[in-house]
């Protein structure tokens, strides 16, 4: 997986389109809920993707695990919403009156993907937590391909940290892989 992560051009127009998308869905009063929620879960599916890079979107995003990026271990990999798409449609469904600003706001917190493992992916699933706090718990290290750092998720917010010294980097679950 490549090293660098650079935002598509067209990430502030797709994201301004889908914000625009979702706040319609959310406001139109006779939809029914299940039909709702199957709208906003393509829609978020959508807006984490268009911080996907090309050739393969889905997966070569800005925030992938030491497991998805070690080239010297095959491993299938997955698009892994960091706050679950269930938990961002419920909140975004409860009713709360959602304003553009507002809406742009949350997206952008919560509508976060990681390229995780399959692995990883299914250890994920089995935390009971929320957002960046399940892969701090999990054990999963992070690395933002933007900033070059790995991510440490903290009580506040999450904040980036130096990447370990060394040719390998040591992960929580005892695998070790090199970082690219």
């Amino acid at each position: 997986m490549d090293n660098r992560y650079i935002s598509p051009t067209s990430l502030d127009k797709d994201k301004a389109s889908l914000v625009l998308a979702m706040g319609t869905l959310l406001a139109l009063p006779d939809v029914r809920e299940r039909h709702r929620r199957q709208l906003i879960d393509t829609a978020v599916w959508k807006y984490t993707e268009a911080a996907g890079m090309t050739p393969h979107p889905k997966y070569n995003l800005r925030y992938v695990t030491d497991g998805a990026r070690n080239l010297h271990v095959p491993a299938h990999i997955q698009h892994e919403h960091v706050w679950e798409r269930s938990w961002i449609i419920t909140q975004l469904i409860a009713g709360v009156p959602w304003t553009g600003d507002r809406l742009t706001a949350f997206l952008a917190k919560h509508a976060v993907a990681c390229t995780v493992t399959q692995e990883e992916h299914a250890l994920l699933g089995s935390v009971n937590a929320t957002g960046w706090k399940r892969y701090e718990l999990a054990g999963i290290s992070v690395w933002d391909r933007q900033a070059h750092a790995y991510l440490r998720a903290g009580e506040a917010a999450l904040s980036l940290h130096a990447p370990p010294q060394g040719p390998h980097t040591p992960r929580l679950n005892s695998v070790s892989t090199c970082p690219n």
